[in-house]
């Protein structure tokens, strides 16, 4: 299973904006403006493989925000 969410001007994530999607494998979150990622927003995502993040403007990722995704391959 896939989510793009590239080009949509995302300033940030919630973590309740990804409940339920345990069998998620890549997340396209290209080209937004986000400037921190919280710890917890991943968290709902175990199986996570692959993260593009690629042209936001990030500044600040909390400590431990990809510590649960153990499978993630890329970022």
């Amino acid at each position: 299973m896939d989510i793009e969410l590239n080009d949509n001007n995302l300033t940030e994530l919630r973590p309740t904006m990804f409940l339920g999607l345990k069998n998620l494998l890549n997340l396209y979150i290209e080209r937004n403006k986000m400037e921190y990622l919280l710890e917890e927003v991943f968290c709902e995502m175990p199986r996570l493989q692959f993260l593009y993040l690629g042209t936001n403007h990030l500044r600040t990722v909390a400590p431990g925000t990809f510590i649960t995704l153990t499978y993630l391959h890329l970022l």
